[in-house]
């Protein structure tokens, strides 16, 4: 493939991210079918089309180019490329952690927004396995003098207060007020620290 192509194709995956960074899927989506036209092999665009498709296997960023040795490593360049990696290696809470960074740094970046959706979707998933069916209910199981070592920022010390073991988490969802995603973080998050379980 020519410089002409390989410049075509990253244009088109850039597009790809900006559409999927602003809710565009379908654009995406097309975005990313077009770089496998182009090029079968292409790993990225076919783990980004995979997400956006809503694929059952998690897939994984390509690995990034080699950092330039004289690079801050708190730019934006930098704390994307530890995202991406973190992604393959599948670290995708401190990756979210990484490109939100970014997303503050380099607000003008939307394929980063694009990365954002992507590894909030996978988390996602992944919290919503770890809390099983959303009729079940989550009860707090530490003692409260366990609970105050924690130090709980404010939204997770409000969320503990709604989970009185007869509502389901379905209902602490609605009654929270937060999105669904960081309320499914806070209570994963809980649940890991042994503070609350969430029961049938």
């Amino acid at each position: 493939m020519g410089e002409q192509g390989a410049v075509e194709i990253e244009r088109m995956v850039r597009e790809g991210l900006d559409a999927f960074g602003i809710g565009d899927v379908g654009r995406a989506v097309e975005c990313w079918q077009g770089v496998l036209r182009l090029d079968p092999e292409h790993a990225e665009a076919r783990e980004f089309l995979e997400t956006a498709l809503s694929s059952s296997r998690d897939g994984t960023l390509a690995p990034a180019p080699e950092p330039d040795p004289g690079e801050d490593p708190l730019s934006s360049e930098s704390l994307l490329r530890e995202a991406r990696e973190l992604v393959r290696r599948d670290e995708l809470e401190m990756a979210l952690d990484h490109l939100s960074l970014v997303a503050q740094l380099d607000p003008g970046r939307a394929e980063v927004q694009g990365y954002i959706e992507m590894v909030r979707s996978r988390l996602l998933r992944r919290y919503r396995d770890k809390v099983g069916e959303f009729r079940w209910v989550p009860r707090v199981v530490a003692k409260p003098e366990a609970i105050k070592r924690y130090n709980l920022a404010a939204d997770a010390g409000f969320l503990l207060s709604l989970l009185d073991g007869a509502t389901s988490v379905d209902q602490v969802l609605s009654l929270s007020g937060m999105d669904a995603f960081q309320c499914l973080r806070i209570l994963c998050r809980l649940v890991d620290a042994g503070i609350a379980v969430v029961e049938p």
